[in-house]
């Protein structure tokens, strides 16, 4: 019989054990990628809302733009989600709450004034976070579908789309749209993680007789300090 040293056994014993170690990673692995396999586009929407109400802040950029126009604004989003920020373009300071939307001119110590006061009503409509957006298109969850992976800020994304042709929806979402000549609403979000976490969500509005988007609504979403 072939006895072996100590040191020999504790090689064996150490390569036993990194074998071990890798085949469990492996197996992980694989029941990772099995799960994000069999995930539906539906509960992947589903994920997506519960991550954003937990989010205790971010940042976030709104970008709208159609044919002849584009409006920006860039601010922050608090566990009361709380809208705080600039509209460059128009020399603002802008808060939505759950009193509505109040603006004044960016660097003042002026008091708050309404959209209405400021006769700029219409920003009420573009100036919502994407929580309430998505929160309105949770009944159409059940229509959501996959899409193609995309590149944004160097980082690879996954996607999911829905296709709507919900007046009522559009109203809500775009106050200001004549929805008579409606085709259809696209609602795409872009995510990373194996646990969903949204970069992107992108709104856009198509009318019959064209062939590109009428409008589009852009929601950037980034961590924040």
């Amino acid at each position: 019989m072939v006895k072996m040293s100590l040191a020999a056994r504790r090689s064996v014993y150490v390569q036993a054990t990194v074998g071990v170690l890798v085949l469990l990673m492996a197996l992980l692995g694989l029941a990772s990628l099995r799960n994000t396999a069999t995930e539906t586009p539906e509960q992947t929407m589903v994920q997506l809302l519960k991550s954003l109400e937990n989010m205790d802040r971010y940042g976030l950029i709104i970008e709208e733009k159609s044919t002849d126009y584009r409006l920006v604004f860039e601010g922050i989003v608090d566990r009361q989600h709380l809208i705080t920020g600039s509209l460059k373009d128009f020399d603002l300071e802008a808060k939505l709450s759950d009193q509505g939307l109040f603006l004044r001119k960016s660097g003042s110590e002026e008091d708050w004034q309404t959209a209405e006061e400021k006769n700029l009503q219409g920003l009420s409509g573009f100036l919502t976070g994407p929580l309430p957006v998505l929160r309105h298109c949770r009944p159409f969850f059940d229509q959501a579908l996959a899409g193609e992976e995309i590149m944004l800020e160097g980082e690879l994304c996954r996607t999911v789309f829905l296709v709507l042709e919900n007046r009522e929806l559009v109203e809500v979402l775009f106050p200001e749209i004549n929805t008579k000549n409606l085709e259809e609403l696209t609602l795409g979000l872009a995510f990373t993680g194996d646990q969903p976490v949204i970069k992107q969500m992108r709104l856009a509005i198509k009318f019959k007789g064209e062939e590109q988007p009428h409008l589009e609504r852009i929601y950037r979403v980034s961590a924040s300090s």
